[in-house]
């Protein structure tokens, strides 16, 4: 038998350890048992939990989490035309005064005041089904990278409240759930034992609009 090293080396042990004895004979029968039963579960299927590959190791690497902000080139040919230029495009530039009011789609972090955020339109999920979806977001005139991380929750969305919706790969929504922003990566990792979530969307749920697009890591 082609056992797990670990497997047969903690059977052994079980199987020799202990006095003789006929109590100690019904141990070695169970033991016995148990390894046969091991090499016939390792012969049908070597791919299963009883390789360390396979182990809780990896399927923790797999409840990680990627979370995007939109590439500023999306928006660069807007940044500093004029009022009317944008409005011609469909966008309005703001004028912050208040701090944590205007989230940035691509650095996923709030505009400070005396920054200028555009107010416009983005279609945030144009997959081919009933899900499709676009809607308003700021983008900051000032952006130049995109928020791109790993397990991290970016700033805009651990400072609120978060509809994380989940989509299987045909863009149908198969997860639906309100949470704090502060929990968010509980949630993520949830979504993530159902097999048929392939990525999620995170929106702030008193508004309603798009926050960050988030994939598995």
């Amino acid at each position: 038998c082609r056992a797990p090293s670990w497997g047969s080396n903690v059977l052994w042990l079980l199987y020799h350890a202990g006095p003789g004895g006929w109590d100690h004979d019904l141990v070695r029968l169970g033991v016995s048992i148990a390894y046969v039963n091991l090499c016939w579960r390792v012969r049908k299927r070597p791919d299963t939990v009883w390789s360390f590959r396979q182990s809780g190791f990896e399927k923790e690497a797999n409840m990680a989490f990627r979370m995007t902000g939109l590439a500023p080139d999306l928006y660069a040919p807007l940044f500093g035309l004029d009022d009317d230029a944008l409005r011609a495009k469909g966008a309005v530039r703001h004028h912050v005064t208040e701090p944590h009011a205007s989230p940035c789609r691509i650095t996923l972090d709030d505009a400070v005041p005396g920054e200028t955020v555009l107010l416009l339109s983005h279609p945030h999920h144009t997959a081919q089904s009933p899900y499709a979806q676009s809607g308003p977001i700021f983008v900051r005139e000032a952006a130049v990278a995109a928020f791109d991380a790993v397990d991290l929750v970016a700033p805009a969305l651990a400072r609120r409240l978060i509809s994380l919706r989940g989509f299987d790969a045909e863009g149908f929504m198969v997860e639906g759930e309100v949470v704090d922003g502060v929990d968010l990566a509980a949630l993520i990792a949830r979504y993530w034992t159902n097999p048929n979530v392939a990525y999620a969307h995170a929106h702030y749920a008193r508004r309603g609009c798009f926050a960050a697009l988030i994939t598995r890591g």
